[in-house]
């Protein structure tokens, strides 16, 4: 090979991969872009579905109190960051707690326990999803809560 090849593949292995890191950089570049509008996008949004679904929660308690004619579930908000509510014949309680900076919903029931992230989807909207990305709306996530709640009462009851 001659020192002229040589030079011109040197040059062209060179060009490649500086084209390659280039390319890398910019994708790292977006990455990080985009994260920085997620954050932004859920430091925004998720407050807002935080309230959406402490209201569903204290709704859905005050509509099946309603329809039982008696209180069975006690919505109580402690700070502004959690709710509990319990039922009022067994000892059952569900605790749900907005954890503003890590951007999650904790919950936990009688042992078990969970969480729901804020997520962003491609569209920008920010919704409720299981870690393994599943997408919830704030009513959907306080039908299951309740339902979590309900389910070890009625457990009680038959045993």
């Amino acid at each position: 090979m001659s020192d002229n090849a040589l030079v011109t593949e040197m040059r062209m292995w060179a060009e490649r991969a500086a084209d390659r890191l280039k390319s890398e950089e910019n994708k790292k570049n977006l990455e990080n872009e985009r994260f920085v509008e997620e954050q932004r996008l859920r430091r925004h949004h998720a407050p807002r579905l935080w309230i959406r679904l402490k209201v569903c929660l204290e709704e859905k308690c005050n509509t099946l109190n309603s329809e039982l004619g008696k209180e069975i579930l006690v919505f109580k908000l402690e700070p502004s960051s959690q709710v509990i509510i319990r039922t009022k014949d067994r000892p059952h309680s569900l605790r749900v707690e907005y954890a503003k900076d890590a951007y999650r919903i904790y919950y936990e029931c009688d042992g078990l326990d969970g969480e729901y992230l804020f997520g962003v989807k491609a569209d920008t909207t920010v919704r409720l999803q299981t870690p393994s990305g599943i997408p919830y709306t704030p009513e959907e996530v306080s039908t299951k809560l309740l339902e979590m709640l309900l389910q070890f009462r009625a457990s009680d009851l038959q045993g």
